[in-house]
Protein backbone atom coordinates (compact mmCIF):
# COMPACT_ATOMS: atom_id res chain seq x y z
CA UNK A 1 0.00 0.00 0.00
CA UNK A 2 1.54 3.36 -0.78
CA UNK A 3 1.55 6.39 1.31
CA UNK A 4 -1.35 8.18 -0.65
CA UNK A 5 -3.33 4.61 -0.44
CA UNK A 6 -3.07 4.94 3.27
CA UNK A 7 -3.67 8.71 3.53
CA UNK A 8 -6.92 8.17 1.58
CA UNK A 9 -7.59 5.21 3.88
CA UNK A 10 -6.94 6.92 6.89
CA UNK A 11 -8.56 9.97 5.94
CA UNK A 12 -11.86 8.27 4.96
CA UNK A 13 -11.78 6.56 8.11
CA UNK A 14 -11.63 9.16 10.26
CA UNK A 15 -15.10 10.62 9.09
CA UNK A 16 -18.06 10.11 11.06
CA UNK A 17 -19.92 7.64 8.86
CA UNK A 18 -16.97 6.59 6.77
CA UNK A 19 -17.31 7.89 3.81
CA UNK A 20 -16.15 10.85 1.50
CA UNK A 21 -16.97 11.83 -2.17
CA UNK A 22 -14.35 11.44 -4.96
CA UNK A 23 -14.45 15.31 -5.13
CA UNK A 24 -13.98 16.30 -1.48
CA UNK A 25 -11.02 14.04 -1.25
CA UNK A 26 -9.76 14.91 -4.82
CA UNK A 27 -10.08 18.68 -3.07
CA UNK A 28 -8.49 17.56 0.13
CA UNK A 29 -5.45 16.21 -1.75
CA UNK A 30 -5.61 18.47 -4.97
CA UNK A 31 -5.62 15.43 -7.14
CA UNK A 32 -7.45 14.87 -10.12
CA UNK A 33 -10.93 13.10 -9.42
CA UNK A 34 -10.47 10.28 -11.90
CA UNK A 35 -7.45 9.62 -10.39
CA UNK A 36 -8.68 9.67 -6.83
CA UNK A 37 -11.10 6.94 -8.37
CA UNK A 38 -8.18 4.86 -9.65
CA UNK A 39 -6.41 4.85 -6.49
CA UNK A 40 -9.27 4.02 -4.38
CA UNK A 41 -10.27 1.00 -6.97
CA UNK A 42 -6.93 -0.57 -6.24
CA UNK A 43 -7.12 0.03 -2.38
CA UNK A 44 -7.89 -2.71 -0.10
CA UNK A 45 -10.29 -2.32 2.54
CA UNK A 46 -12.09 1.14 0.35
CA UNK A 47 -14.76 0.85 -2.26
CA UNK A 48 -16.45 3.41 -4.27
CA UNK A 49 -20.49 3.13 -5.01
CA UNK A 50 -21.58 6.15 -7.73
CA UNK A 51 -19.58 8.68 -6.26
CA UNK A 52 -18.57 8.30 -2.61
CA UNK A 53 -15.84 6.35 -1.52
CA UNK A 54 -16.26 4.29 1.81
CA UNK A 55 -14.63 1.94 3.86
CA UNK A 56 -15.66 -1.78 3.59
CA UNK A 57 -17.42 -3.29 6.38
CA UNK A 58 -15.61 -6.40 8.09
CA UNK A 59 -17.80 -9.46 9.09
CA UNK A 60 -17.58 -10.40 12.88
CA UNK A 61 -19.35 -13.59 12.12
CA UNK A 62 -16.47 -15.72 11.43
CA UNK A 63 -14.07 -14.58 14.44
CA UNK A 64 -17.28 -14.98 16.77
CA UNK A 65 -17.93 -18.79 15.30
CA UNK A 66 -14.01 -19.21 15.91
CA UNK A 67 -14.22 -18.25 19.67
CA UNK A 68 -17.59 -19.86 19.92
CA UNK A 69 -15.56 -23.14 19.00
CA UNK A 70 -12.72 -22.71 20.80
CA UNK A 71 -14.42 -22.64 24.13
CA UNK A 72 -16.74 -25.40 23.10
CA UNK A 73 -13.26 -27.66 22.20
CA UNK A 74 -12.30 -26.27 26.07
CA UNK A 75 -14.66 -25.87 28.03
CA UNK A 76 -17.49 -28.01 27.02
CA UNK A 77 -16.03 -31.00 25.41
CA UNK A 78 -13.73 -32.30 28.49
CA UNK A 79 -16.74 -31.83 30.89
CA UNK A 80 -19.05 -34.33 28.67
CA UNK A 81 -15.82 -36.52 28.36
CA UNK A 82 -14.76 -36.32 31.11
CA UNK A 83 -18.14 -37.19 33.20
Amino acid sequence: MTLLQSSLLHTIKAQRNSMMTIDELAEKYELHPDYVKSIIERTEGLAIKGNVAYVQKQSFLLPALGVASLFVAIVILPQMIGG
